[in-house]
């Protein structure tokens, strides 16, 4: 009988726990406080600073003049970025001399009270008359007048000059191709330049590191190459080198205005040309 009872209370203590009876646990609680998302940061310095730079201010080139130029490319910021390089447009100017508009004329003679010098100063000079009656046609000045700022000219226009518009040149500073809507010089046909990429700031193209981008847009770790400025023209080389934070590289230009041995340059002379480079970082 006692056997029996104690089973009964066994199993009545049993469907206790099973019927909602509460347990005990160990617990402990921890808090994160003061937590913080913030930003990284992607910011390219040029030669040290935040600010544009010039590289080249060349002048007075000669037929095999060549040069360097080169500007750092540094990723201040604190996130890895992709440099993409930017060419704009390639602008090639013609000299044009003086550009004046004449105040009476004939046939052989310009007026115009405008022009400076001394007397014969301009003996010699071509008259390309750019309005007027006389548009196109090119004359020499056989004497300059500075009191009564009068050129004279050969040969006779075929009317006499009122209020035309005209370039006082030497003969290399405007084509014989001219026409009054030409603007555009040939410097840029006749310098021959290569950009690349210096990797690790030594001055020598390293084969497999260094990047060449190329006058067509693309770019490769192999040979250096070069091609005429105008080529490159609008070009744009994207994610062409990676730059961690912190990390350096040297955009590298040279030019060499290549003596051809022959007169086609002739007509380069006296022309400018001027080339805008832009580099944008990005976290792509």
């Amino acid at each position: 009988m006692k056997k029996i009872l104690g089973l009964s209370v066994a199993a009545l203590m049993v469907m206790g726990l099973v019927g909602g009876g509460t347990w005990a646990y160990f617990s402990d609680t921890e808090t994160s406080t003061n937590n913080v998302f913030s930003a990284g940061t992607i910011d390219l310095s040029l030669n040290g600073a935040n600010s544009d730079v010039t590289v080249f201010t060349v002048g007075n080139m000669a037929p095999g003049a060549t040069g360097n130029g080169n500007v750092s490319l540094r990723n201040i910021g604190s996130l890895p970025a992709n440099l993409t390089v930017i060419v704009g447009t390639v602008a090639s100017a013609e000299s044009t001399g003086y550009q004046g508009t004449a105040a009476s004329g004939t046939t052989t003679t310009l007026v115009d009270t405008n022009l400076t010098g001394n007397d014969d100063d301009w003996i010699g000079y071509t008259i390309t008359f750019t309005s007027g009656s006389n548009e196109n046609a090119q004359v020499i000045v056989t004497d300059y007048d500075s009191t009564t700022y009068t050129l004279t000219f050969t040969p006779a226009v075929t009317a006499a000059v009122a209020t035309d518009t005209y370039n006082l040149h030497t003969e290399y500073e405007w084509d014989s191709t001219y026409t009054s809507a030409r603007t555009e010089g040939e410097l840029d046909d006749h310098l021959d330049i290569s950009i690349w990429l210096d990797t690790n700031n030594d001055a020598v193209f390293d084969t497999g590191t260094d990047i060449v981008l190329e006058s067509d847009g693309t770019f490769d770790a192999t040979s250096l190459s070069s091609a005429p400025l105008s080529f490159y023209s609008g070009k744009t080389w994207a994610n062409c080198l990676s730059l961690a934070s912190a990390a350096e590289a040297t955009l590298r230009v040279s030019y060499d205005f290549a003596d051809s041995l022959d007169a086609t340059q002739n007509v380069a002379q006296g022309d400018s040309v001027t080339a805008d480079f832009e580099f944008t970082l990005k976290n792509q």
